[in-house]
């Protein structure tokens, strides 16, 4: 039954992309933007990693773990169509960018008193979060991905509806 229902919601879906063409290159351009958000997570995870290794900053291998599992969810909803998780990355990019600036990583990539595995996480975590802020905006507000993110949503709509008429 549970196959049944997800294959259901997978069928309405595909329907409603297939009425839309911008809908189907809205998914393949959100998916691009959600792949190069995920490496930028793990390029920077693995940094970080490699910073507490050498005892620049110290270890926390529960917020590694949790970082990269919020990415990898955060990746998989948007990639699946739901927008406000796009809303939500947009805030923790404003949040990433605010510390850039508060913490002057910016000028640690070009300073040389600084252990070039810092300047290298420095500029990994600015790129990632002017990227992050970008990429997301750029999906919150392109018309095709917004096609696409309509198209999901009715899909959705539209298959809650289903569930709710009696079964005979």
């Amino acid at each position: 039954m549970v196959n049944q229902n997800k294959e259901r919601a997978r069928q309405l879906k595909m329907q409603a992309m297939q009425e839309n063409p911008d809908a189907v290159s809205g998914k393949r351009i959100a998916g691009i933007i959600v792949l190069i958000f995920l490496l930028t997570r793990v390029l920077s995870i693995g940094v970080e990693i490699v910073c507490a290794i050498k005892g620049y900053t110290p270890p926390s291998v529960a917020i590694y773990c949790v970082t990269l599992l919020l990415s990898l969810l955060f990746a998989r909803l948007i990639y699946e169509g739901l927008k406000f998780f796009v809303g939500l990355a947009i805030v923790g990019g404003i949040f990433m960018v605010i510390q850039t600036f508060q913490n002057s990583l910016y000028t640690v990539i070009s300073s040389s008193e600084y252990y070039p595995t810092v300047r290298v996480y420095a500029f990994i975590y600015v790129f990632s979060s002017f990227f992050q802020l970008a990429g997301m905006l750029f999906l919150f507000f392109y018309k095709k991905t917004n096609a696409y993110f309509h198209a999901c949503s009715s899909a959705s709509k539209q298959y809650m509806e289903e569930m709710k008429q009696p079964k005979l």
